[in-house]
């Protein structure tokens, strides 16, 4: 079965259709994140989660089509997009992020019922 790591260990190895699969799909996020940055002017976007594993074959490819589809070059220049420094594990880390906030941000009630909102 494919899964982005046996992808892009074969584009390591220099597989040329693993490098042009992960080309195309950076070029498909670029323009989906440029509809983004018209709509939003986020400062940045943070790729998370399996894809940021082949970060260094998906970046140039978001990034290029970012500046042809992005309306303002300002506003374009002013996006970052970069890896998250969680890799894979993004979205693990932030399900818990949010269970911990949740407990801290109310006071546990009589008998430790944290059931009642």
């Amino acid at each position: 079965m494919l899964s982005i790591p046996l992808i892009k260990q074969a584009a390591d190895l220099g597989d040329a259709e693993a490098i042009e699969s992960f080309t195309e799909a950076g070029h498909a996020m670029g323009k989906g994140f440029a509809g983004l940055i018209n709509i939003f002017n986020p400062e940045k976007i943070i790729l998370g989660g399996p894809l940021s594993l082949a970060g260094e074959y998906l970046l140039p490819a978001i990034r290029e089509t970012i500046a042809h589809h992005s309306f303002l070059p300002e506003i374009n220049q002013q996006a970052e997009v970069q890896l998250s420094t969680f890799g894979s594990d993004a979205s693990l880390i932030g399900a818990i992020a949010i269970v911990i906030d949740d407990v801290l941000s109310r006071p546990m009630n009589k008998g430790g019922d944290y059931t009642n909102r």
